[in-house]
């Protein structure tokens, strides 16, 4: 697991009415976010891109949790749970997340997958 480092423990606000999404291939690296997500991260978009999810994995969250996260996803279901995303300055975003699989998902060998990440209020 990646430990990203430094954190500030100060928590970033996003409005509720905005929507925070990212996609990742089946590797959990990011092929799209929209402006809230990247606004919301501290990085640019640029820097988002290619980059595995776990970039914006904060240290308090349990190891257990993404876990869990990406098996149910892997068996088609959908997941819901509380996450808290480090900023690239350190602070954290707290987000209720929604992974679920896009059309695109598959899980046989070789194919094109997609996962995507919605989160929100």
């Amino acid at each position: 697991m990646q430990l990203n480092l430094p954190v500030s423990q100060q928590n970033h606000d996003f409005p509720a009415d905005q929507m925070l999404v990212s996609m990742t291939d089946n590797k959990g690296i990011i092929t799209h976010c929209n402006q809230a997500f990247v606004i919301t991260s501290g990085f640019s978009y640029e820097a988002l891109i290619g980059q595995n999810h776990n970039l914006v994995r904060h240290p308090d969250m349990p190891p257990g949790a993404y876990k869990d996260l990406w098996q149910t996803v892997g068996r088609g279901r959908s997941w819901t749970g509380l996450v808290k995303n480090r900023r690239k300055g350190g602070d954290h975003a707290r987000v209720s997340n929604w992974p679920a699989q896009s059309p695109w998902y598959r899980t046989a060998r070789g194919a094109r997958t997609r996962a995507t990440h919605v989160d929100g209020d």
